[in-house]
């Protein structure tokens, strides 16, 4: 038998039996009628298959078109009937700014319509209206606005007050005669309550700083604040920080030991460097005599304590026979020589102050309207 692969080229059997036979791989146009009966039955049940199969995919296509085209419309019927619920009043346009935290997510009740979906938006995202929910964060931003808006009515509430007990007030700020009085304790204002304006009592002393209004309301917050009157601090200041012409004086210094100030800081244990709170004056003292006595608020129980707590802290709460100075004699001896006002209230024969005599000289300075014994 011999094929042949051209025209001017031979094959023997032997040639054929060395080369594989290739089969032509069918196409898709390969001509039907050209097969065998059970070929050619398998070839058309393919194509009958293909053929189900594009018709399929066809109809889901065109009902998944349909499906999005009627997404659109609604989308679109939506967005037009918010424009036109609001004639009178601009549609936001795709340029307007995206808000910012300091800004409400939520819109209010008079602000434009929403701008329309840009041409990008997917056909199957839901119309932006007026009923749309809030995004995340809307509760926590209008919670901030909120705090805003109630901390400006508090201070605006503060503003009003403060005014009409201007104009209703009496001389210096007090309330007008025959008004309801305030009690003797009052504050002038809520302890630590900063003092407005700068500092105008430089260079006062005696009844001048004790009277001016800064130094004043200044002296009433601390004494509120500890749970003494004010009286009871003005007296601590004449008993210590004073000089013979000009009274209480932040300036006055004790020429032996160096104390200085209204309540007579020693340069050892002095808040600041000495010569600086030499320098000071007395509203800015006063700032040290709040830390001083602010540990001790509420535990003060007698005026004698309280006095204690500036001349020799070490005896509150000691018993009567307490010496101030010991165990050493020597220092004790010192002491009373220092101070011998109050030593003559002691009553001893070597001279000593105990803690007996130093009440007695408290309380004989305690003033009238003190609000502790």
């Amino acid at each position: 038998m011999v094929k042949y692969r051209d025209k001017s080229q031979k094959i023997t059997m032997a040639d054929e039996k060395q080369q594989p036979e290739i089969s032509p791989k069918p196409s898709d146009n390969l001509d039907v009628e050209t097969l065998d009966p059970g070929k050619k039955a398998e070839k058309l049940a393919e194509q009958q298959l293909e053929m189900k199969q594009k018709g399929e995919k066809k109809a889901l296509d065109a009902d998944h078109q349909e499906k999005a085209n009627d997404v659109q419309a609604k989308a679109a019927e939506n967005r037009a009937d918010v424009l036109v619920s609001t004639p009178d009043k601009p549609a936001a346009t795709n340029d307007t700014p995206t808000p910012t935290p300091d800004q409400p997510t939520a819109a209010p009740a008079d602000s434009p319509a929403p701008a329309p979906a840009p041409a990008n938006t997917p056909a199957n995202a839901p119309a932006v209206t007026a009923d749309s929910p809030a995004p995340a964060n809307a509760p926590q931003e209008s919670k901030d606005m909120w705090g805003k808006v109630k901390e400006f009515f508090s201070d605006l509430g503060d503003k009003i007050t403060a005014f009409f007990n201007k104009l209703f007030g009496g001389k210096d700020g007090q309330p007008a005669a025959g008004s309801e009085p305030a009690a003797a304790n009052a504050p002038a204002s809520s302890p630590d309550a900063p003092i407005s304006g700068p500092d105008s009592t430089a260079g006062l002393t005696g009844d001048n700083l004790l009277n001016h209004p800064q130094f004043k309301e200044r002296a009433q917050q601390i004494a509120t604040k500890i749970g003494v009157s004010l009286a009871d601090l003005y007296a601590i200041f004449k008993m210590e920080g004073v000089t013979r012409d000009k009274g209480v004086d932040p300036q006055a210094v004790n020429p032996t030991s160096g104390a200085s100030g209204l309540i007579q800081w020693m340069p050892k244990y002095a808040p600041v460097p000495i010569e600086d709170l030499r320098k000071m004056t007395g509203l800015q003292q006063l700032e040290f005599v709040d830390k001083h006595f602010s540990p001790h608020a509420g535990k003060i129980k007698s005026f004698a304590d309280m006095y204690a707590l500036v001349f020799w802290p070490a005896a509150v709460g000691k018993p009567a026979d307490y010496i101030f100075g010991a165990p050493d004699m020597e220092y004790a001896k010192k002491v009373a020589q220092q101070n011998s006002g109050i030593a003559k209230f002691s009553q001893r024969s070597d001279g000593l102050i105990d803690k007996a005599g130093f009440d007695r000289y408290a309380n004989s300075r305690r003033p009238k309207d003190s609000a502790i014994a």
